[in-house]
């Protein structure tokens, strides 16, 4: 009887311990979920509310501060990076698509995460779209570049590149190992005339696929 009597008393601190514990971590973290506390409407960020038009429209004055180093733009991974809204401060859209607003991690099924989302999603293939209506129609098929267009061989910047018949060419990109596929320059007339060698129209893969400016 008197070892029942310790089982119990034992289970109940446990409870106790445990109930109080929970607690507590709730409470620590209480205060970081209420920078972002989303509604049916709207979103309160650092406890200023904002309706679901409202945000939209500070989205559409989002400034990129840091690029996230993608590579293709394919999917959320395009609009990687860190961007400042102003009245709100940075949102950050990482590589693997989540999306986090003053801190913290903005939940994959809410209304501010699909628009969010979205919204990135659109300017980052607008964005794509421009660059690749900057290439000739003549020099690609769609978003490829013809590479064996490029059959001359010519000097630019003092560095080889490979000429086509209407002044544009290609060089090799010496970051393709950091970038990711990257392997050609395309630059056009105008670029080639930067001193510097640093201005480009496109960057292609091996294959000619355009991958960013």
């Amino acid at each position: 009887m008197k070892n029942y009597k310790k089982f119990l008393s034992f289970i109940m601190v446990l409870c106790i311990t445990l109930t109080s514990f929970s607690i507590i971590s709730f409470a620590e973290t209480g205060n970081e979920y209420e920078k972002v506390r989303i509604t049916q409407d709207g979103v309160y960020i650092n406890s200023k509310y904002y309706t679901q038009e409202e945000f939209v429209y500070l989205l559409n004055n989002a400034e990129e501060v840091e690029e996230g180093g993608i590579t293709t733009f394919s999917a959320i991974a395009a609009a990687a990076g860190t961007y400042v809204i102003a009245g709100i401060g940075k949102v950050v859209i990482t590589k693997l698509g989540e999306v986090v607003i003053a801190g913290v991690v903005v939940g994959a099924g809410t209304w501010l995460f699909s628009t969010v989302k979205e919204w990135f999603e659109g300017r980052a293939d607008a964005q794509y779209e421009k660059v690749v209506d900057s290439v000739p129609r003549r020099l690609r098929d769609g978003n490829v570049v013809d590479l064996d267009k490029f059959n001359k061989r010519v000097k630019v910047n003092g560095e080889t590149a490979y000429e086509e018949n209407g002044g544009w060419v290609i060089q090799k990109d010496r970051s393709n190992n950091s970038h990711g596929g990257s392997e050609w320059k395309l630059k056009s007339p105008k670029d080639q005339k930067d001193k510097k060698g640093k201005k480009r129209t496109a960057t292609l893969d091996s294959t000619g696929k355009i991958l960013r400016d």
